[in-house]
């Protein structure tokens, strides 16, 4: 029994090493199965194919290629993986590119399957690589801007090819804002120290970028240049380039001038001023133009006709700029004049850039020296500088006949200076006052007048038939070299208790105007002053001017003399006399004496011929002034009020 049972032990352990032999065969000689045909496929950016095989043994997927696991990989649960493992069976592994795109190589992803410590490609997928497009669009130009939507520029549906910097009128900026569209990002290169660009790199794939390009003028592109800018794919040395050229204009000889006045010395030295009077301040002018310019003048010899070969040196030019701005600046010229101990000079101001100083009297006249040459006529600031000098008057009293005269001629009146440009004289004006009814005079003159004309207070042209009745009598004597002038104040018209006055203009044989004389029957001087407008009711105080700035305006706008400065403070209605009757009235504004003040910051009220109440709106809260007019008949000024209302006293 031992001895079989012992058999049987000994067969079953055979037969358990036979069969665990055949096993272990069996492992050591099974071949990994790999797929036949390998799967070449072209995606692109963000797709993803699946690629299926059936694997006999345990195996790893793995991708390759550069990009692997950034670019593309294996999707597992919305991963991007480089490897995937598994036991054997029937597989489905997605691989996928990523969404973004590329544009310097194509993207090759390679797919190897490692079994049984073999390894094989089963799968090529490429994402071809992408063309880039990039779009600039140039903003669209206004007359005095660029032309804007709202807060947006507007921008043509072209595309620009070059690019040109732009500036307007009384800027010294040069810009211009343009749209860049793109499918990848960029950074930009302007390739100069002195244009800056308001952003430097996109702000995202496929979007529009604003970006405004400014230039900081410096001498060194007085000339105008051209550059390159360039919009770089990456910072890499070498990298891609979308290039533009633009364009700096030449802002070396720009020149605009904002004052083309006349300006007017006396022979102090001393300014006209715009309300008649001259005072100890410089003419101005308004200049851009680039650092470095200089103011000259050319001194004119009207009595030869033609441009002295030297600057004039009694003009003096100052034309500061800021060392510390760009080359292309605003600045405010200040010209003065040397006080003038001889006759009457002239100059015409020019104001050269930078570039142009060098130039001469020579180089900027004609052959003929009597005209500034055209192409530098576009620098002169003022049609005519003029000073006064110690000549002798046009007009004065002929002394010949009459060492005395119960008159009072005056040159250049305060009132009377609009007189030369309305009668277009070529010499001075003049005031005669009589005062008295036994006043006479005659008149002594430079030249011989060959004719002359009579107008009225309008003033208006007194024909030849009416003159045999008009107030003013002008008699020529002497062949024209004097004139004897008589008033008879009981004729004037229109208004008798007006002062009279009326215009002698005397002319020469070629038609020339060549002077105006006011002609004034005034007894004011020899009676007691007497003050014509009282407070009635109302704190206000009143002063009756004769003279002063405040005067010389109000009587030269508004032809009148009965003045007064009233002042209301405290409450704001004040009720006036007024010992003259009047009919109509006039608020007007301080600033321009001929416009009506509309937006109601005082009202008039008026009670009977002689009273009237002023009232200031409740919207004035600081000190203000007003001008307001009693007329008469027809339509006449009769007094003027420089009214104003402190709020604060």
């Amino acid at each position: 029994m031992k001895t079989n049972f012992l058999k049987v032990v000994m067969a079953l352990l055979g037969v358990g090493c036979i069969l665990a032999t055949s096993c272990l065969k069996t492992q050591e000689t099974l071949k990994p199965v790999f797929p036949e045909n390998k799967v070449v496929k072209t995606l692109s950016a963000g797709e993803s194919t699946d690629i299926e095989f059936e694997a006999n043994q345990d195996w790893t997927l793995k991708v390759q290629g550069d990009g692997a696991g950034n670019y593309f990989g294996i999707i597992d649960e919305g991963i991007m993986e480089t490897s995937v493992s598994g036991k054997a069976g029937h597989q489905t592994v997605t691989v996928g590119f990523s969404a973004d795109e590329d544009f310097d190589v194509d993207r090759v992803c390679a797919v190897v399957l490692e079994m049984g410590g073999e390894s094989r490609e089963i799968a090529q997928l490429t994402k071809m690589r992408g063309n880039r497009v990039l779009n600039v669009y140039a903003a669209v130009v206004d007359e005095f801007d660029f032309k804007k939507n709202g807060d947006s520029y507007e921008y043509p549906e072209e595309t620009a090819s070059s690019l040109t910097l732009v500036t307007f009128a009384g800027k010294t900026t040069y810009s211009l804002p343009i749209k860049v569209v793109s499918n990848f990002k960029w950074l930009l290169n302007t390739d100069s120290q002195y244009v800056n660009a308001s952003v430097t790199e996109a702000n995202a794939d496929g979007e529009e970028t604003e970006v405004l390009l400014s230039l900081k003028t410096d001498e060194s592109l007085a000339a105008g240049a051209t550059i390159d800018i360039k919009f770089l794919t990456s910072d890499e040395e070498g990298a891609p380039a979308y290039t533009y050229q633009l364009t700096i204009p030449a802002f070396g000889q720009r020149m605009e001038i904002d004052n083309q006045s006349t300006l007017h010395f006396n022979k102090e030295g001393q300014l006209l001023m715009p309300t008649g009077s001259f005072a100890d301040q410089p003419g101005i002018c308004y200049v851009l133009g680039p650092k470095g310019s200089k103011i000259k003048a050319l001194e004119w010899n009207a009595e030869k006709g033609w441009y002295e070969t030297s600057f004039a040196s009694w003009v003096h030019a100052d034309l500061p700029f800021d060392d510390e701005k760009g080359y292309l600046q605003n600045a405010i010229g200040q010209i003065t004049v040397d006080a003038n101990d001889g006759a009457e000079r002239y100059a015409d101001l020019i104001v050269l850039p930078a570039s142009l100083t060098s130039l001469t009297v020579d180089d900027l006249i004609n052959t003929e020296g009597d005209a500034i040459k055209d192409e530098y006529k576009k620098y002169v600031i003022t049609t005519q500088l003029i000073q006064e000098g110690t000549k002798k008057d046009f007009v004065s009293f002929d002394e010949s006949i009459a060492e005395t005269y119960k008159a009072k001629l005056e040159k250049n009146a305060t009132a009377d200076v609009w007189m030369k440009s309305y009668f277009e004289t070529v010499n001075d004006v003049f005031t005669l006052t009589y005062s008295d009814k036994s006043s006479d005079c005659a008149l002594a003159f430079e030249s011989a007048v060959s004719r002359f004309e009579v107008y009225d207070y309008a003033p208006e042209l007194v024909s030849q038939s009416a003159l045999e009745n008009f107030w003013l009598e002008f008699i020529p004597i002497r062949q024209g070299m004097a004139g004897r002038v008589n008033m008879y104040p009981q004729a004037y018209v229109p208004i008798e208790s007006e002062t009279p006055e009326s215009f002698i203009v005397l002319y020469d044989s070629e038609d020339n105007a060549l002077t105006a004389i006011r002609c004034v029957y005034d007894t004011a001087g020899t009676e007691e002053e007497t003050n014509n407008l009282e407070v009635a009711s109302g704190n206000a105080t009143i002063e009756k001017l004769t003279s002063g700035d405040v005067y010389n305006f109000l009587s030269s706008e508004l032809s009148v003399t009965d003045i007064y400065d009233v002042t209301l403070t405290g409450n704001a209605s004040v009720i006036l006399n007024s010992l003259v009757e009047f009919e109509d009235y006039a608020i007007l504004t301080v600033s321009n004496p001929m416009e009506d003040c509309t937006d109601g910051s005082l009202t008039f009220a008026q009670y009977g011929a002689t009273q009237f109440s002023l009232t200031v709106g409740e919207n004035v809260t600081e000190f203000t002034s007003w001008v307001v007019v009693l007329k008469g008949e027809y339509n006449l000024n009769k007094m003027a009020i420089y009214f104003s209302y402190d709020p604060g006293m």
